[in-house]
């Protein structure tokens, strides 16, 4: 799927509910819940477009984000608008696209929108609230891989009310200058002692992990280990969105400039961790190129399987 900058709305595959900010609301539109109404009206509160990985509503100028940044299961994890940030600090309000599956990984008819922060958790109706004309809250919840039709959306075009099958973002990882050449031969010396002698427990999961803990909740006591891990998954999430639809043959022709990207990315968000750390014995410049090893190992791997 190819990106666009146009102006859609969000319909639900299940009921062809819309999603909008609270009808009830003239303004003060921060932080308010945002809902998903039975009958579209048509008007720019329902009307949302991509700026990068962001969901900008047109009536208020505000960004889905997730409500306190924090993922949770026991009660609703909401979905409110609030002002974009910085993207260093905007993990919460980052979304993207993928296909819907079943549990037999059947394409389905719609998309998931999942957010950045967990791909695991997707945008999802309230089916308690479905048809009701006050709106049912929308929601974060994990992905289901059956009875998931609450969970799928499309997109369709605000001017000519038809599906959009381009509909995601442009999403790419921010360029950053490059490293030095001596950094990368110190990153390649890293990639073969501690990293390497960690190889068993450095999986996809595992940096999932070390992500979950750094940006959803926030720990500020963190191992260098630990902000490199995290780093890394941000840095490899956001390449694998932005290789979902390259070829692979310009992928092994830019493999070069696109490990560097990848590095620089990684090593920008390790020292952004770094930054909001408060553990003494954990050290940037032993964090970052922790983290440039970690994508680069990871790269690699992922270079000969194309």
């Amino acid at each position: 799927m190819t990106p666009t900058k146009r102006w859609f709305m969000i319909k639900s595959v299940m009921d062809g509910s819309i999603i909008s900010c609270h009808r009830s609301r003239s303004s003060d539109f921060l932080r308010s819940q945002v809902y998903v109404y039975p009958t579209p009206h048509h008007v720019d509160a329902e009307y949302w477009r991509w700026k990068g990985s962001f969901l900008e509503n047109k009536k208020t100028g505000l960004v889905l984000d997730i409500r306190k940044g924090r993922l949770r299961l026991i009660e609703d994890t909401e979905i409110c608008l609030y002002h974009a940030k910085p993207q260093e600090d905007a993990i919460n309000q980052q979304w993207a696209v993928r296909t819907a599956m079943d549990e037999y990984n059947r394409e389905q008819s719609g998309y998931f929108i999942y957010s950045l922060s967990n791909e695991e958790w997707v945008i999802d109706l309230d089916i308690h609230a479905v048809g009701s004309e006050d709106g049912a809250k929308l929601v974060l919840y994990p992905v289901k891989t059956f009875d998931n039709v609450n969970q799928q959306w499309e997109f369709i075009d605000a001017d000519t009310d038809t599906a959009i099958l381009d509909s995601t973002s442009q999403r790419g990882c921010i360029k950053y200058p490059d490293l030095a050449d001596n950094d990368m031969s110190e990153c390649r010396r890293c990639s073969q002692s501690s990293i390497g002698s960690h190889s068993s427990d450095m999986s996809m999961e595992a940096l999932k992990e070390c992500h979950h803990r750094a940006y959803l909740e926030n720990d500020p006591h963190l191992s260098n280990r630990t902000i490199a891990m995290a780093a890394a998954h941000f840095a490899l999430t956001q390449w694998k969105l932005d290789i979902a639809n390259m070829n692979p043959s310009v992928i092994i022709e830019h493999s070069e400039s696109i490990q560097r990207d990848l590095q620089a990315c990684a090593a920008q968000q390790a020292a952004n961790l770094f930054d909001k750390s408060d553990t003494l014995s954990s050290d940037k410049t032993t964090a970052t190129k922790m983290a440039i090893a970690i994508v680069t190992q990871f790269y690699a791997h992922q270079l000969h399987t194309l």
